[in-house]
């Protein structure tokens, strides 16, 4: 987890475009299941019915003014009202009688919601059916029923005024004078129950809706798909805090932003140069320092020398081989070369010429200094500023001065000499790389403020076909090695 530990954006980042064609493939495949599964789903239609609130006459306001008291309903006590109406068993119960419909009370109950119109009296009653046809009927039939049961609420409450009225006349005597008001009272209820609507009414009835309301195909695979992306971001996230390895070369690059600048296959191959020459090498392998070779002579500037840095992350990594081919390959491409041996801990460069009489050899333009020769590295060199002082002394007698130097994570030195040379190469041995192991040569080289000219990746996958396959030949040994 301490790769991640912490993780800013820059770094989810990295790990989302490391991860992009997995994120890729998760996101689409459960875009085209919710789309299948959308598709295959019966559709539901949706058709909605509008009422018209309004108050409940009181029978003590009946009796005592014969009209109907609009009341002080809000409407969330509208909205209370119809809803509990309109969930009532037998108003559900009345709706199947009259549809003749198999469904359950419960079912018509739970296919028909109630919605307020803001702030208004106005409320939408919809049905949700398996039909168009279905649902505009249900959401009318509804809307009907809910209006009937507040008519007959409201007729009920004037009938009570009815029969008040009606109570009080007959303890009067018959010649009291308030014999015909009282009567008149009740011709009046009687006419108002006629007419009584319950205050409430349909404003409009359902139609039928012109397509399905759900499922909605589209919809449901965008839905699908942005859920899929977050959580697979999240699995990846999870998964790589725990797993240190780099899975492919785009994690790589996208945890050390900088340029691939050759990928080194993994043959089997003698550790010293033979005098026979490259030509008893791996045909891939050249390739892949002629790759690495162009690479160099282009960071070069023009008529001035160039020191370069080669390290790795750990031990083992092949930074020592890449030296000393990529010094012979710049020299038999008529460049002075010096390759140098900076690695205090354990210098192995002078193992690549051991095979020749004389250091150089066959190339006269190639030199190499050991820390035994001359005391290439005393005591005073150890700091950057003497050893920028150095490199710039050895720029005048080389076209190229390259430094193998110890692993940049495990040695502070390291870290002093890339920041004292013009360009740092970082191998990379792909087949042991470790997350933290790379983060923290990252790191190092940024502390150093070293310029990164780019990545070799040792025993690299995807290698490179020859285009002369029969330029060379692998050379076996017991000690054939790729360091």
């Amino acid at each position: 987890m301490s790769g991640y530990a912490g993780m800013d954006l820059a770094k989810l980042l990295s790990l989302v475009r490391a991860r992009w064609k997995l994120l890729a493939a998760i996101t689409v495949a459960a875009a085209a299941l919710a789309l299948g599964l959308s598709l295959t789903q019966q559709h539901r239609y949706k058709a909605t019915a509008v009422l018209l609130y309004g108050g409940t006459p009181q029978a003590a306001s009946l009796i005592q003014t014969g009209s109907q008291d609009q009341g002080a309903a809000t409407p969330e006590q509208a909205t209370a009202t119809n809803v509990a109406l309109a969930s009532l068993d037998s108003v559900a119960a009345n709706v199947k009688q009259r549809l003749g419909t198999p469904a359950t009370v419960d079912e018509l109950k739970n296919a028909v919601s109630i919605e307020p119109h803001g702030q208004s009296n106005l409320v939408d009653l919809t049905a949700e059916w398996d039909s168009a046809n279905g649902a505009a009927l249900l959401a009318t039939t509804f809307a009907d029923e809910v209006v009937a049961l507040r008519r007959g609420m409201a007729q009920a409450e004037i009938q009570r005024a009815i029969d008040a009225l009606n109570t009080t006349i007959a303890r009067q005597p018959t010649d009291s004078d308030q014999l015909p008001t009282l009567k008149r009272r009740v011709s009046d209820l009687l006419v108002l129950k006629a007419v009584q609507t319950g205050d409430v009414r349909v404003a409009e009835r359902a139609t039928a809706p012109p397509g399905p309301s759900s499922p909605k195909p589209v919809f449901n695979a965008v839905v699908a798909a942005l859920v899929a992306f977050v959580l697979g971001v999240l699995v990846v996230v999870l998964l790589a805090g725990f797993d240190p390895r780099i899975r492919d070369e785009q994690e790589l690059t996208a945890l050390i932003p900088a340029p691939v600048l050759t990928r080194i296959p993994m043959v089997s191959r003698s550790r010293r140069f033979l005098s026979t020459g490259p030509r008893d090498e791996d045909a891939e392998f050249l390739e892949a320092i002629q790759f690495l070779r162009l690479s160099v002579q282009r960071f070069r500037p023009p008529g001035q020398g160039l020191v370069v840095a080669v390290t790795s992350p750990t031990a083992g990594d092949g930074k020592t081989m890449v030296v000393a081919w990529l010094a012979q390959a710049l020299a038999f491409n008529d460049s002075e070369v010096l390759a140098m041996d900076c690695d205090l801990r354990s210098p192995m460069l002078h193992t690549y010429f051991e095979a020749r009489e004389e250091v150089g050899g066959a190339l006269p333009n190639l030199r190499m200094v050991r820390p035994s020769e001359g005391g290439a590295l005393p005591a005073g060199l150890t700091g950057q500023e003497p050893l920028r002082d150095m490199f710039h002394d050895l720029r005048d007698k080389a076209d190229y001065v390259l430094v193998d130097t110890s692993p940049v994570a495990s040695v502070a030195h390291a870290s002093a000499v890339a920041g004292a040379a013009d360009g740092v190469i970082l191998v990379v041995d792909f087949e042991r790389i470790r997350r933290k192991e790379l983060l923290a040569a990252k790191e190092q080289l940024a502390n150093a403020r070293a310029t990164l000219i780019g990545v070799v990746l040792n025993r690299a996958t995807g290698a490179l076909v020859p285009y002369h396959p029969h330029a060379g030949q692998v050379m076996k040994s017991d000690s054939a090695t790729n360091y």
